[in-house]
């Protein structure tokens, strides 16, 4: 049916929610709203006959959702996160199990106008077990999409009593 204004969801896979973000304050009645890729469009009367208006959708992108680190090692994980209305989306870790982004020294490092990373520092003691966190972006218009980030985490390397001791040449 028809709305004096349009809404948008992002399916939350974590809550099991999709919380709804406004995305037209016009007062017009509007309606048939559709998601073409990374965009909705809909149709309102607000200058007039029916007209289509858009909205680009903020997005974004890992190099692969599920990844593997070793305890002990710093590792960097690329993020594309371009704000549509210009700059780079506000990001947040957010744990869901497993490891917490403050327990793994993670943090998102901004690397420039669409680009960040996403800073992980394991102590060597986490070994073993496996985070997932929701990687959140917010674009200035308000709309909040969302990307989960699984990360098992290997055992860190013990050095060996050989490599540890100097080495002896003979003659």
């Amino acid at each position: 049916g028809e709305r004096p204004w349009i809404s948008f969801c992002e399916w939350d896979p974590l809550s099991g929610e999709c919380p709804r973000t406004r995305l037209s304050g016009s007062t017009a009645p509007a309606g048939a709203p559709k998601i073409d890729r990374h965009r909705v469009v809909w149709e309102d009367a607000r200058l007039g006959p029916d007209q289509i208006f858009g909205l680009e959708l903020p997005q974004i992108w890992l190099p692969a959702r599920k990844t593997t680190i070793r305890a002990g090692r710093h590792r960097f994980i690329p993020v594309a996160a371009p704000d549509p209305a210009g700059g780079l989306l506000g990001l947040e870790l957010i744990g869901h199990s497993g490891p917490s982004p403050e327990m793994m020294g993670a943090r998102i490092v901004p690397l420039g106008h669409r680009w960040a990373a996403v800073e992980i520092n394991p102590p060597s003691m986490l070994g073993g077990e496996t985070a997932v966190w929701q990687l959140r972006g917010e674009g200035r218009g308000g709309i909040v999409t969302r990307e989960i980030l699984e990360i098992s985490i290997l055992p860190g390397l013990q050095s060996s009593p050989s490599n540890s001791r100097s080495r002896q040449f003979s003659h």
